[in-house]
């Protein structure tokens, strides 16, 4: 049982590491989504037409969808492919590489 719970946590951190550089960088963006078991974890954010999707256990991804066209992050900066183990230090890697998208694209506030 306690094995489960430190699951938990780790799922738990990561989508919170993903929430709080949203809340800090992209407030308009909100959870639609949230999913946590075992080491699973998922998270949504949308603002208007766009979708951020990351997901992941012992590895993750982040997925960018911009009316209902899905684009891999990794198509933006291949240099995502080495961090792809899921760490608090590649998870804000990814991020910031998300940011740099979307501040290009018109999404920064």
């Amino acid at each position: 049982m306690e094995n489960n719970m430190v699951t938990n946590n780790y799922a738990e951190n990561n989508c919170n590491i993903v929430e709080k550089f949203f809340s800090t960088n992209f407030s308009n963006f909100s959870v639609s989504y949230k999913y946590m078991y075992s080491p699973y974890w998922h998270i949504i954010l949308e603002y208007q037409y766009v979708k951020i999707e990351v997901d992941g256990d012992i590895g993750f991804t982040i997925d960018i969808s911009i009316d209902n066209s899905k684009y891999p992050l990794w198509q933006y900066d291949r240099s995502i492919v080495g961090k792809t183990k899921t760490t608090d230090e590649n998870i804000l890697y990814q991020l910031s590489v998300l940011k740099r998208f979307l501040d290009e694209v018109g999404y920064s506030e």
